[in-house]
Order: structure tokens, then C-alpha cells, then sequence
């Protein structure tokens, strides 16, 4: 991962959710939901497009974000 990056997340918890990441350190990643929604067991918890989050790395996977085949309004 790389900080500035969009990426594609499949979180074990929260779902399917795209991130542009801010931060990275060895047990967090940071970044801004974009053009999407990172569930939760509690509404409140969701987080929503244009919203931070913090993920623990060991509870997700992910891959680049391919603008050419993916589809998203930036």
C-alpha cells in the first residue's frame, strides 16, 4: 500500500469499500471512503464517501483500484 492511493477493500467486518489512503503504519492503514460505504454491526459506526477511517491491516484484503475497468465519479 501507498499513501495517496485508491484502493479496493474487502473487509472481513465492514464489508466492500473503496479507501484513498492517508496513513500507514505497522498495525493501521488511515484514509477517506470514496464514493462508497464501509459497514458495521451498529449504524452509527458506518462510515460513508468522504468520510476517515482507520482499518486494522490483519482484517482486510486489497488491490489497486483500476480506473480503466473500474467505475467511480471522482
Amino acid at each position: 500500500m501507498e499513501i495517496g492511493v485508491l484502493y479496493k477493500i474487502k473487509h472481513e467486518r465492514k464489508g466492500k469499500f473503496n479507501i484513498r489512503v492517508s496513513d500507514i503504519d505497522n498495525e493501521w492503514v488511515t484514509g477517506v471512503v470514496v464514493d462508497s460505504m464501509a459497514g458495521a454491526l451498529l449504524k452509527y459506526n458506518e462510515v460513508y464517501s468522504g468520510e476517515s477511517i482507520t482499518i486494522r491491516k490483519c482484517h482486510f484484503t486489497y488491490e489497486p483500484f483500476n480506473q480503466s475497468s473500474d467505475c467511480i465519479n471522482n
